[in-house]
C-alpha cells in the first residue's frame, strides 16, 4: 500500500525527543557560575569596606588638620621676609622640615608675633621661623611650642646658636661666648674668644659676666 502525498512523514522517535529535551548544564558549568556570582558578591562588599575605610580615613585627616591648626593664631595673608643674616649664623643654623609634623602657612600671634612653620596638635612642633615685634629673629627646631634649638637674631645685631642650655653668643664687639646658656643668654660656665685670639674661661648669670680669668690675671 502508497503513501498518500498529502499526509506527512513521520519523524523517527528518538529525534523527535532530542528536539523536546534541553539541554542540561554540566556540574562544572553550575560549579563556575556559583563562584563567579560568589566572587562579584564578595567584589561588592570589599568595595563597599573600601568605600567605608576611605571616608573615615579623610574624616580622621580632617580631624587632625583642626586639632594641628593654632587657635589663638590668625592666619598671616602676607608673605613671611626672612631678615638679613650673618655668614657663620646661615652655615650653623640650617634646619629643615620634619616628616612627622604640619606645615602650614604663616599665622599671626595677637601680640605681633609672626610664626612661618611647622604645628602639632596647635603647638609650634619641627621646623620654624619666629619674627618677634621687637625685631628679634629665631629660626630652628620647637618642640611643644618652645623654641628647643637653632638660631636666635637680636635687634642689635648679636646672635646665638644653640639649644636651651649651652651655645655660642656672638657679640657686636667681636667676642665670642661659648658655654652654658638659658634659652640664648650666656648663664653658667663658658669660655670667651677675643678677637685678636686669646681666650679666657668667665662665668655669667643671666647675661651678666660676674667672673672673668683674663681679668684676674692681669
Amino acid at each position: 500500500m502508497g503513501i498518500c502525498k498529502s499526509q506527512a512523514i513521520p519523524q523517527a522517535k528518538d529525534e523527535l525527543e532530542i528536539r523536546h529535551v534541553e539541554k542540561k548544564p554540566s556540574q562544572d558549568q553550575i560549579k563556575l557560575k556559583q563562584e563567579k556570582e560568589e566572587n562579584e558578591a564578595a567584589l561588592k562588599i570589599q568595595s563597599t569596606i573600601r568605600g567605608k575605610k576611605a571616608k573615615q580615613e579623610l574624616e580622621k585627616q580632617k580631624e587632625e588638620l583642626i586639632q594641628d591648626k593654632p587657635q589663638d593664631w590668625t592666619e598671616y595673608h602676607q608673605e613671611f621676609i626672612e631678615p638679613q643674616l650673618p655668614a657663620y649664623f646661615k652655615e650653623k643654623v640650617n634646619y629643615k622640615p620634619t616628616n612627622q609634623n604640619r606645615f602650614f602657612p604663616p599665622y599671626l600671634e595677637p601680640d605681633g608675633t609672626i610664626y612661618n612653620g611647622q604645628w602639632n596638635k596647635g603647638e609650634q612642633n619641627g621646623f620654624g621661623q619666629m619674627l618677634k615685634p621687637d625685631g628679634t629673629y629665631l629660626k630652628g627646631l620647637w618642640k611643644k611650642g618652645i623654641f628647643s634649638e637653632g638660631g636666635v637674631l637680636y635687634p642689635n645685631g648679636e646672635f646665638f646658636i644653640g639649644n636651651t642650655k649651652q651655645g655660642e653668643r656672638c657679640f657686636t664687639n667681636g667676642i665670642i661666648y661659648k658655654g652654658e646658656a638659658d634659652y640664648g643668654i650666656p648663664h653658667g660656665k663658658g669660655e670667651e674668644i677675643y678677637p685678636d685670639g686669646s681666650k679666657s674661661e668667665v662665668q655669667y648669670k643671666c647675661g651678666r659676666k660676674v667672673q672673668d680669668s683674663k681679668q684676674k690675671n692681669q
